[in-house]
């Protein structure tokens, strides 16, 4: 049995990539494995960042490192080299169709690679991986995320949460609410934004609400109530953590059908976007030079329709979701699937 173990990556409360570092580390300790980081100790961690974690987080941060045989480090591939133990396990991600040269060289000089969904382990060997790939999938804090009873509102709330940049795909969703929703119906479209590059957009639609700074914990908790229904229309997810969270929640979720968010694009528990070609070009740069989903405008503004009209079959889709996310994605399941994994190399 594995009992001990490095994990290392960005330590923090504000990124995707943070959030499920100190969630698995603390998770792993919880499950009674010693583990211990090597790079972003407390000290290479702003002061603002550090005291915004939880006492547990904080303990993981401050606890004295200790070099185990197995290491495994999230983060970008050109980081992969913070990691020093014996065995070293490089978890990443990309969200598109292919993975960039370098990142492909980076990730062969580990022994092993992890990825949050089964969907990227072809991507990776397609792109020239020739070690190891699993998948590890990537959970929620259901303590923090748990069932919420909502009761009727004057209006209907459409939501969504991220970083809003042109994989997220905002525009097709602010497209596909100001084209169905006439302004006599009582709706809104609340997005909620944490890409601090991203300028506020200003809509002639009043019905449209930018929340354009960042929010504490307790306030994304708060903002998940008043949504009555969670859009996310992204382009490509390598795993999808909003739509997890919400889902947790209770809420009836319209997402797209496709990369890392196929693991919880079931129609029995939420309402899918079928992508009508793969050929949405990827702006970011040489490392995730693929393409993405592109979907049909009309499609989403269906499923949000119907969402609105029906809103007792998804309040009861959204129960559904709720008890699926956690008790498949809390991080305690997470990481015992990681467990039985480790022990098998």
């Amino acid at each position: 049995m594995c009992k001990s173990l490095n994990w290392d990556g960005w330590m923090n409360s504000e990124s995707g990539y943070g959030i499920v570092n100190l969630e698995y580390a603390t998770a792993l300790i919880r499950a009674g494995i010693d583990v211990s980081c090597e790079w972003e100790r407390q000290e290479n961690v702003t002061a603002d960042s550090f005291n915004k974690l939880t006492e547990e987080q904080q303990k993981f941060l401050l606890k004295p490192f200790k070099k185990e045989k197995i290491g495994i480090i999230k983060t970008t591939p050109e980081l992969f080299n913070k990691c020093t133990s014996e065995f070293r396990i490089g978890y990443s991600m990309v969200e598109n169709t292919q993975v960039g040269e370098r990142w492909i060289r980076w990730c062969n000089d580990m022994d092993m690679m992890f990825v949050p969904s089964a969907y990227l382990i072809d991507v990776f060997k397609e792109s020239g991986m020739k070690k190891p790939i699993i998948s590890v999938k990537q959970g929620i804090d259901s303590r923090k995320f748990p069932y919420v009873e909502r009761r009727p509102q004057r209006k209907f709330i459409f939501g969504t949460v991220g970083y809003q940049d042109d994989r997220k795909n905002w525009q097709d969703l602010v497209k596909a609410f100001c084209s169905e929703f006439d302004g006599n119906e009582p709706v809104e479209l609340w997005i909620k934004n944490t890409n601090g590059y991203w300028i506020a957009k200003e809509f002639s639609d009043e019905r449209v609400r930018i929340i354009n700074r960042m929010y504490t914990f307790e306030e994304v908790q708060k903002l998940y109530t008043y949504f009555d229904c969670f859009v996310f229309p992204s382009h490509a997810e390598g795993s999808g953590l909003p739509p997890r969270e919400a889902m947790a929640t209770g809420l009836p979720v319209i997402l797209t059908n496709w990369s890392g968010l196929t693991e919880i694009a079931d129609p029995s528990i939420s309402y899918p976007l079928t992508p009508v070609a793969i050929d949405h070009p990827d702006v970011r740069g040489i490392e995730q030079p693929g393409f993405m989903a592109r979907l049909d405008v009309t499609e989403l503004m269906y499923w949000m329709r119907y969402v609105y009209d029906h809103q007792g079959e998804a309040k009861e889709k959204g129960k559904k979701a709720s008890l699926f996310i956690h008790k498949n994605y809390s991080w305690d399941a997470c990481v015992s699937d990681m467990i039985k994994k480790l022990e098998a190399i």
